[in-house]
């Protein structure tokens, strides 16, 4: 299965949180995680939805 071509972004915030995501993909694929939980991860960066707590 290919991955998805994804635009990277040109915005500051976007281009931080594109980082950002694949910092913690490479560091996940070191630990084994399965890709199901990567692209979680990545996608909640990428939504800006990372570290919010639900109250």
């Amino acid at each position: 299965m290919a991955h998805p071509v994804v635009e990277i972004p040109t915005d500051p915030e976007g281009k931080r949180r594109y980082e950002s995501a694949k910092r913690h993909a490479a560091a996940l694929k070191a630990k084994g995680a399965s890709s199901e939980e990567i692209h979680a991860v990545y996608k909640r960066i990428m939504n800006g939805t990372a570290g919010k707590h639900k109250s």
